[in-house]
């Protein structure tokens, strides 16, 4: 093997192993062929041969196995080194009532937050959506993917399968382990929405949960302790489900209103959308906001300045999440490491019209 000017040997024998694995002609799963092969194939010492080795390991494209020689790793994605590619994936999991979800206020701007970002660094920001029973293998729309950003919750499954790929991935608004996770603070946002609300004086402090997930849970915690710390007892509080969506609020509220139960003075909906639907609702019943009843949303969403009332929330700092997101997703793929850490970003209570003091 002839030496090209400006490139070393061990260079050029990784590129063509590097460029056969990303063609198929080396396919995921099979093993590379033996050291002793490779020497002869390209007429080179063993130290060559290892060194173009290593940096194969170093991609992520192969494995040592001691005693049984280096196997091609099985990628869910096509993966090249940062150098070669600049796609990145916003990935939403497919909506239960066929609503794409990126329509939703709060995934609408955490995905232009996060291509401005994208668009800074020279990355392309390609958004698809992923069903529970679909993996990452779907995703890319035939390009080759350098990260994804894994907005929302998806199946456990999912997730170690993404593990397994190798590729440099950013939990973005949930929590998983093994992952770098960026998301709001829940826990503490729905607690100062809910103290807020037992300084006006309520004492009867309803809630509209959202979908089953981690974000739930750790926005129902803050709102048990706001209400414990306050000597109410949550247990004895009016529980509605949502879905996230205006329909979903829409429906809580109207279920609760026709239920019998005695109508609390104030609600909290975990997000923005829920609570504007359950104002919605509450206004066609006649009740007044915040006369009759204060309502609290989440996330802060553009629409909560049209809302009528506007609406009171806590808002999350978009910009922030989508910057550290895109930061340590990059770091990822350009070191090529994997960590994992959770960073929480501190929300604020903004005061609008939806909540006052209760009557007396």
């Amino acid at each position: 093997m002839a030496k090209t000017a400006g490139k070393a040997l061990y260079q050029m024998i990784y590129e063509e192993l590097r460029d056969s694995i990303h063609s198929g002609d080396i396919p995921g799963g099979s093993y590379l062929p033996s050291e002793r092969e490779l020497c002869d194939r390209f007429g080179v010492d063993r130290i060559t041969v290892r060194r173009s080795l290593e940096m194969l390991v170093g991609d992520g494209l192969v494995e040592k196995r001691a005693g049984i020689g280096t196997v091609v790793k099985e990628f869910p994605l096509k993966s090249l080194p940062a150098t070669d590619v600049k796609n990145v994936v916003f990935v939403l999991p497919k909506s239960r009532n066929r609503v794409d979800r990126i329509t939703e206020p709060f995934n609408t701007s955490l995905f232009y937050r996060i291509e401005r970002e994208c668009n800074v660094k020279g990355y392309s920001l390609i958004y698809e959506t992923l069903g529970a029973d679909e993996n990452f293998a779907e995703l890319g729309n035939g390009n080759q993917v350098s990260g994804l950003l894994l907005v929302s919750k998806y199946t456990d499954k999912q997730y170690e399968d993404c593990l397994r790929s190798g590729l440099p991935s950013v939990v973005v608004n949930n929590y998983q382990e093994g992952f770098v996770c960026v998301d709001a603070d829940n826990t503490q946002g729905a607690y100062d929405a809910v103290n807020y609300l037992c300084g006006l004086g309520h004492r009867s402090v309803g809630i509209i949960l959202g979908v089953e997930g981690v974000v739930t849970r750790d926005r129902l915690e803050g709102y048990k302790r706001a209400l414990d710390d306050n000597g109410i007892d949550w247990k004895q509080q009016v529980v509605a489900q949502g879905d996230w969506t205006f329909d979903g609020g829409y429906s809580a509220m109207a279920e609760l209103l026709h239920s019998g139960a005695k109508m609390p003075t104030s609600i909290f909906a975990m997000n923005d959308v829920t609570a504007i639907g359950a104002m919605e609702a509450a206004r066609d019943e006649g009740i007044n906001i915040p006369g009759d009843l204060s309502l609290i949303g989440f996330d802060d969403v553009e629409q909560c300045e049209y809302a009528h009332p506007k609406l009171t929330s806590v808002h999350v700092e978009i910009n922030r999440i989508a910057q550290a997101a895109c930061k340590h997703l990059f770091d990822s793929i350009e070191s090529r490491t994997s960590p994992a850490y959770r960073i929480v970003i501190p929300p604020r209570l903004v005061e609008r019209k939806s909540a006052a003091a209760p009557k007396a």
